[in-house]
């Protein structure tokens, strides 16, 4: 019975709200090599701890700079040859920045790149302003259609903490950054989500919802949506203090169903769904770990 109180409170608050407070703070579609606009300037923001700026595109030649972890760079050309690295290939790229007062430009692997970042700019708010979130891509194994993802949290070009997350969910195409701030989480300054997804039949996509805690960046759920001819199976979660709902919790909707054309006896053809199966499960954040509390079909 409490569950089921707990579940139409949180129904009251989807379908009031409708959809999620987030702000898609940062995303792209492809690398973050590519551009969609060539003539606009592109600028980069460096994953590594150290990324290496060299005089060449390749590691043999002249070392020019050593870059900190969230160094912005301008991306001013992106050259044919390209290198792999932990299994995962990408251009060298030309690139221009700001070190000890003066601008400088070499050759830097396109790997080195985040991929999506997101600067919180709170002046008012000494916990936030000044934080950098940035996620890219840390190994690839195409072999096994599986890719290692690092997400850092940095500050003045230190890092303060990192996740990794190993999915299917293939990063190339389109990766994305949503900041939700606190929401009143217990021991949680940040709320965040990345999400990586190939738009294709097969391919499933991975939303990651992520707590930072001041010390440690903590991937506490994973949701993932997929689609493969006539079978589709999404989850979606809902946070409960972006709306006024529970203090702590967290909402998981799971929906599966197959479609398929069945022949009627007048000869034509319908679709109908011949396979569903839904169900929540309800979370508790209890200031250091997500925990499943409860589930109903």
């Amino acid at each position: 019975m409490k569950f089921r109180i707990l579940f139409f409170l949180f129904s009251l608050v989807y379908f009031f709200a409708n959809a999620q407070n987030s702000s898609p703070v940062s995303d792209g579609s492809y690398a973050p090599w590519h551009s969609s606009d060539p003539a606009a300037e592109h600028y980069c923001y460096t994953l590594p701890a150290t990324t290496v700026v060299y005089s060449k595109p390749n590691l043999n030649s002249k070392v020019i700079s050593r870059l900190p972890v969230a160094t912005m760079v301008r991306i001013e050309q992106v050259t044919i040859d390209t290198m792999k690295n932990s299994g995962f290939s990408a251009p060298w790229c030309v690139v221009s920045y700001e070190q000890y007062g003066k601008t400088h430009s070499g050759y830097l692997w396109g790997g080195d790149l985040a991929f999506v970042t997101f600067e919180v700019n709170e002046k008012s708010d000494s916990i936030r302003n000044g934080l950098v979130y940035l996620a890219g891509v840390l190994k690839a194994e195409t072999e096994k259609n599986m890719w290692t993802l690092l997400v850092k949290v940095a500050r003045n070009n230190t890092e303060i903490a990192q996740t990794e997350i190993v999915t299917e969910a293939e990063p190339n195409y389109f990766a994305s950054l949503y900041h939700y701030g606190n929401l009143d989480y217990d021991n949680v300054v940040d709320v965040l989500e990345f999400k990586s997804y190939f738009p294709s039949n097969g391919y499933p996509s991975s939303e990651n919802l992520l707590f930072f805690t001041g010390n440690a960046l903590n991937r506490v759920l994973e949701t993932s949506d997929v689609s493969d001819v006539n079978i589709y199976d999404s989850q979606d979660y809902l946070l409960s203090c972006d709306k006024g709902g529970i203090r702590n919790h967290v909402i998981v909707a799971n929906n599966a169903f197959t479609v398929e054309e069945v022949e009627k006896s007048n000869g034509k053809t319908e679709r109908v769904t011949t396979r569903h199966k839904f169900n929540i499960e309800l979370y508790k954040w209890d200031g250091k770990t997500l925990i499943k509390k409860d589930e109903m079909n």
